[in-house]
């Protein structure tokens, strides 16, 4: 289940020091009109925070920040993100767009399942000089939301 974001929902996340980094980080995405924010719930437990930011108009970039036991969520996080992209579409979306680092295969694998597809190569992209994948998708299909 999504629910709206609330900031104390980052309890379920690492360590004290990545809370508060973390708690900065979402205030300001909370202060940010283009940014929706949402709560990934599973059996009552916050596995993800997701957020979608309009960076053009119909155009957004996905995101999901996950607890340190995401994995052992993951019928809950796919259900999640499913439901993440049909919200899209009803706030009017037409592509959504995701970067994920080079490196994590786990990351690129799930934004293929769930019908993003990847479309080059972002090197130096990452403020740590890494090398990201960038994923689109823009031809919806209701068979990934169902």
């Amino acid at each position: 289940m999504l629910s709206r974001f609330d900031i104390e929902h980052l309890q379920f996340f690492y360590t004290d020091r990545d809370k508060v980094e973390l708690r900065k980080l979402f205030q300001a995405h909370m202060d940010n009109p283009n940014m929706k924010l949402y709560s990934a719930i599973y059996r009552g437990t916050v596995i993800a925070i997701l957020g979608v930011r309009e960076v053009d108009r119909g155009v957004g970039t996905v995101w999901f920040t996950p607890c340190k036991d995401v994995w052992r969520y993951r019928i809950g996080l796919v259900k999640a993100c499913k439901w993440g992209i049909a919200h899209c579409l009803d706030l009017g979306f037409k592509r959504l767009q995701a970067v994920v680092r080079k490196d994590f295969d786990k990351g690129r694998n799930f934004l293929s399942y769930l019908g993003f597809k990847e479309e080059g190569l972002l090197e130096g992209y990452g403020t740590d000089g890494t090398a990201h994948y960038i994923f689109g998708r823009s031809e919806w299909q209701h068979l990934c939301c169902s």
